[in-house]
């Protein structure tokens, strides 16, 4: 990176193809940052947006529903955004149930993130749950 700060932004249709679309790309925004900062990046983009893909109710006649991604990059820290179409309140985190297949995504978060929330869209039709990680300073 040359120091400059860097912004992506990119929607995917929601689909089961979704995270692993989302991981790639904020992979390519990690470019030249610690093995473990993109491997927490990609982690934490692929709850989230599979938190944008499973939870919002949808209207069946309309699957073409989109997720929004929003990446962010300094020499110091990386947020990623994922704006989804749900516009019930944030669910709070709960530590795992060792029986539960799921329920992980927003608990990695907290453990992982060192920063992380959500808030409202503007439009009120959705909301945006966001993440930053430390990044090395390449200076």
């Amino acid at each position: 990176m040359d120091g400059r700060p860097s912004s992506d932004s990119f929607r995917l249709t929601a689909t089961p193809e979704a995270p692993r679309l989302a991981r790639h790309r904020v992979s390519s925004a990690c470019e030249g940052l610690d093995d473990e900062v993109r491997s927490v990046a990609e982690l934490l983009t692929s709850e989230l947006v599979t938190n944008a893909l499973r939870h919002p109710p949808r209207d069946e006649s309309d699957p073409g529903v989109d997720i929004e991604v929003s990446v962010h990059r300094t020499d110091r820290a990386l947020r990623v955004e994922v704006h989804d179409h749900d516009s019930r309140p944030l669910p709070q985190v709960e530590p795992p149930d060792a029986a539960s297949e799921g329920g992980m995504g927003l608990y990695l978060v907290e453990e992982l993130a060192a920063a992380w929330g959500a808030h409202p869209l503007a439009s009120g039709a959705g909301k945006v749950v966001w993440f930053e990680i430390g990044a090395p300073d390449n200076g």
